[in-house]
Formats: C-alpha cells, structure tokens, sequence
C-alpha cells in the first residue's frame, strides 16, 4: 500500500514539472520570437508580379469595347507620402499609387499588456512583412492592370473623426480622361471596423464606361504565433464561405499546393489568425468570384474576388461598392456584416456544444461586466441545470450496486458447503 503511495506521488510529480516545463518553454518561444519592423515602407522597388498580381478580364465580352483609355501611368507630381486615417478603433494608411490599404493599427487592442501607446497592428507593408488590402477596377475601361496603378490626390494627408461625430469619408481623385473622373470613397463609422469602399464613376463622355471591381489581400506566409510544445498552433490562413460549405478554411500550404476558384452571390474571403482576421465582403446580391492562390515566384499569397462588370452610360454617374473589415472575431459584428462570417471563430467539431456556452457567458457578461464572475456564475449555472440528472444518475448507480451485492450474496449462499446447507 505504501508503495502504491508513492508511485502515485512521484508519477504526479512528474507530470506537475512536465506541464511547468510546457508553460515555461512557451513563454520563452514567444520572447525570443524575431522582432518584425513595424516601419510601413513603399513597395516601389518590387517586381511587377509581387507589386499585385491584378485579376485579368481581358476575356470578357467586354474586352472588345472600343472606348478603352490609355494605360500610360500620370507623372508623380502629386506627393506619395501615405494618407493617414484615424478613428476610435482604426488607425490606417492608404497608399495614393492604387489607394490601397497598407497599414491597419487597432488603437482599443494593445501590442503589449498595460502599454496603450502602443496599439496591435493587424495589416502592414515592412521589410520583413507584407500583408495590405488592395482594390481596383479592371476591364475595358479598367484604372488597374498588371503594370499600372492609378495614382489618387486628396485634399489632405490627415484624416481624424473627431468625438461625437458618427461617419468619416476620405475621398480620394483620380482624372482617368478630361471626360471620366473617379472618386475611391473610404467610409468610416465610429465604433466599426468595416470600412465601406466605393467607387464614384463620372462619365462624361460620348461612349459608355465599363470596369470591373476587385478586392485583394495579399499575405506572405509569416506566422505570428510560435509553436507551443506539443507543437500545436492556432489557424493561420484563409477562409472562404462557398455554394458547398458555408466555411472554408484553406492553410498556405493548402493554398501552394491546389489554389481555389469559385463562384458565389455574396459571399466572402477572409485572412484569418489568432483573435482577428481582415475580410472582403463584396455586397451580397451580387455574383462573384473568388480565388486564393500562391505567387510563383515569392512567399506571396492572394485572396481576392472579381464582382460583375459596372456599366456607366455616357453623361451619367455609377458606383460599385465592397466592404472591407480589419479587426477582432467579434462573433455578433460577423454575423450583422455577411452569412457565416461569424464561423471565422472556429470552434471546430464541438461547435454545438460551444456556440451556446459562449452565448451563456456573453450574457452573463453584459449584466456583470467582470469576465471572472462571469466565468463563475456560468460554472455554477451548469452546475444546477445537470444537479438533477446527475443526482438521478448516482441514485441510479447505487440501487445497481445493491442489486449487484445482493445477487453476490445469493451466489455465495448457492456455494455453500453441503454440510451447512443441509444441517
């Protein structure tokens, strides 16, 4: 007995040093993980294929439309210092070759514990690490192609929504003709991390306008999150809801090895990691199509939709429009802005056991405002909604144990010796 004891105690012990050994190798993966720069650069030294890798509808019916504007990029006598966007929540910058998004920085999210000045930074454009959201029109009449990008003026280079107003817009110009002007509208609201982009087209001349719009995320294929030491990681890649599953998630490798196309009214394709993910989501009736794919020639992937050609008639205005978010799974936010998007927070095989509970606990929270009594009174809530099947269960155990003793009983009685039976 004494033994058992202590091969008990010393197996445990074992296992309370190999788990300390577990939290401590942890934390000591994630300190001495490579520091990534966080000094937003230009990308104007980059090959054509790894500047963007822009959607191609030149097979279109509407690639045979005789009006098609020249190609030839305007002189770069606009500056091409970023244009900074803040907010409560985001704090952006947009590049003005293309008026992509090369930096998003969530101010109400901390890099570092208890350091406010110092907010994460989801999406940027270093040395080390490229991960923006671009957008364009292609086609006939298309600002965006595979070796030139519109360059965009705006009245200014600051952009501050200031306390008490509820929307934002940032509007960006581009003169395609001295007949079409174009406006990439960004549209903020207070307390949203989806942003609204929209093209203003003006077509004021004699031949109908036709293009196609685009949103990409372009990734390399770094991985925030060190692996902890049983190795395990949480997701790091894209997903996508289609006609056959209402959430797609793809690795990069995934990705590298079989890229994915598909067709889809709505829809979304999304950039997803650890707590927070950036998401496209084209508006939902219309029809779009989607692809992820890797680069050929560099560490470079690409989750992008193509919607359906916007037609402009001569002396008339149109606009297309895409919502783009950057920010935290908030599970309510993602069902409000597109189908499944919510299913980004995935709980995998046990959602139907999780996706209650976290709703239990949400609303507990609401009323407490204290995540730990929260936690708390959820724990005590399951105690009392299983008390009575797990009291019926242990009654049910002790009457088969006195069933099961009785009936030993009556066995041993059968085996008695003949002479204390029949004397």
């Amino acid at each position: 007995m004494k033994m058992d004891w202590l091969r008990t105690s010393l197996i445990g012990g074992i296992a309370l040093v190999c788990f300390l050994l577990m939290i401590r190798w942890g934390e000591f993966q994630e300190r001495n993980q490579p520091a990534i720069s966080q000094t937003t650069i230009h990308n104007s030294s980059a090959t054509v294929e790894e500047i963007s890798d822009v959607p191609d509808v030149s097979s279109s019916p509407s690639a045979s439309d005789s009006y098609i504007p020249g190609t030839e990029e305007p002189e770069e006598t606009a500056s091409t210092q970023w244009i900074r966007v803040k907010t409560d929540v985001l704090d952006i910058l947009i590049d003005p070759r293309g008026g992509d998004i090369v930096k998003v920085a969530l101010p109400t999210f901390y890099a570092q514990l208890n350091k406010p000045d110092m907010p994460f930074v989801l999406l940027n454009q270093t040395d080390a690490h490229t991960y923006v959201a671009t957008s364009g029109l292609v086609g006939a009449n298309g600002t965006d192609s595979k070796d030139s990008r519109p360059l965009f003026n705006s009245v200014k280079r600051n952009y501050t929504l200031a306390d008490g107003e509820e929307q934002l817009q940032v509007d960006l110009t581009y003169e395609q003709s001295p007949d079409v002007a174009i406006t990439k509208r960004y549209s903020f609201n207070a307390g949203s991390h989806l942003i609204d982009v929209r093209y203003l087209i003006s077509n004021n001349s004699d031949k109908p306008w036709q293009a196609t719009l685009y949103g990409q995320i372009k990734r390399d294929g770094y991985n925030p999150n060190p692996a902890s030491f049983m190795g395990m990681q949480p997701f790091v890649g894209a997903s996508t809801s289609t006609n056959e599953k209402n959430y797609l998630k793809l690795s990069f490798d995934d990705i590298a090895d079989e890229p994915l196309t598909h067709k889809k009214e709505g829809g979304w394709v999304a950039m997803v990691q650890h707590y927070f993910l950036s998401a496209w989501v084209p508006p939902p009736d219309s029809v779009n199509e989607y692809r992820m794919f890797k680069s050929k020639n560099a560490d470079m992937y690409y989750f992008q939709f193509t919607g359906q050609p916007t037609r402009v008639a001569p002396g008339t205005k149109g606009e297309v429009a895409a919502g783009f978010y950057s920010g935290p799974k908030d599970i309510k936010t993602l069902e409000k802005i597109s189908p499944y998007l919510d299913l980004t927070v995935d709980y995998s095989f046990l959602w139907w056991i999780a996706k209650p509970l976290f709703y239990a606990l949400d609303g507990i929270h609401s009323f407490v405002n204290n995540w730990g009594v929260a936690i708390i009174l959820l724990t005590v809530l399951i105690k009392i909604l299983f008390f009575y099947p797990l009291r019926r269960q242990l009654q049910i155990h002790g009457q088969n144990a006195q069933s099961a003793a009785q009936n030993a009983g009556a066995e041993r009685a059968l085996w008695r010796r003949p002479s204390e039976i029949f004397r």
